[in-house]
């Protein structure tokens, strides 16, 4: 009879974790998913992965560059939400090379056909007087330096902040180190008609940066919790796997 039970209690458990992901809802897609990489300097076959650590939980992201076609890039991703709540499957969308919108966007299981997602809106501004921000004040140090990851050592420009933000009244401390390459795809998207030092604030810059190329690694550390991101693989070889 005790074994009857048990197995009868492994079946309930199982057939509630399968009707829990079917419960789940479609991931989401903004057409600003896409907006802080750079990508016009992205070519057909482009991709990274990295594994990540953060509360005590580790994950992978994987963004990868699959075709290109006039103004629009294609692009397909996996990341921790997809992982939790949708194991196994990933997200194809169409970005537009000019403004770094998505435009279009797939989401299912590699080698099948997608179920194409709305793409959310971002919404506008409706004129009304804004928040008042958040006071960011800090350090930041630019330096040269080398970083191995995915079996590599590349040469980096690292970028290490100490930043406190002062929000109602609590102050929030912050350690943040990072280490791009231009060797390394999904730089991050900067305007070169814009003054990124101004964007920075009342942070102080040590060193000149070119704020340019791809995460090869970030360490982070706020209020005793601390965080990593590591490049774990790159390469010039991705295909399309979600069917439009």
């Amino acid at each position: 009879m005790r074994k009857t039970t048990v197995v009868f209690g492994l079946a309930l458990v199982a057939m509630c974790s399968i009707t829990a992901q079917a419960q789940m809802p479609d991931p989401t897609v903004s057409d600003m998913q896409m907006s802080m990489y750079d990508i016009g300097a992205l070519k057909a076959g482009d991709w990274v992965e990295y594994e990540s650590e953060a509360y005590g939980q580790k994950y992978s992201l994987k963004y990868a560059c699959v075709g290109i076609e006039g103004d629009t890039v294609w692009i397909e991703y996996s990341d921790a939400g997809l992982a939790m709540m949708h194991k196994g499957t990933a997200i194809l969308v169409a970005v537009n090379k000019t403004d770094r919108k998505v435009t279009k966007a797939y989401w299912g299981k590699p080698g099948e056909k997608g179920k194409e997602l709305k793409v959310a809106e971002t919404p506008k501004g409706d004129g009304s007087k804004p928040a008042e921000a958040p006071k960011v004040t800090g350090t930041c140090k630019i330096s040269s330096d080398k970083c191995s990851a995915a079996g590599k050592d590349f040469d980096c420009e690292k970028m290490a902040m100490e930043t406190s933000v002062m929000m109602s009244g609590t102050e929030y401390k912050s350690k943040t180190t990072m280490w791009k390459s231009d060797a390394v795809p999904f730089g991050y998207y900067m305007d070169d008609k814009g003054d990124w030092k101004k964007a920075m604030g009342d942070i102080k810059m040590e060193g000149e940066a070119k704020c340019k190329g791809g995460l090869v690694k970030m360490e982070s550390e706020m209020s005793g919790m601390k965080s990593v991101q590591i490049l774990k693989g790159i390469g010039t070889d991705a295909k399309q796997t979600i069917q439009k």
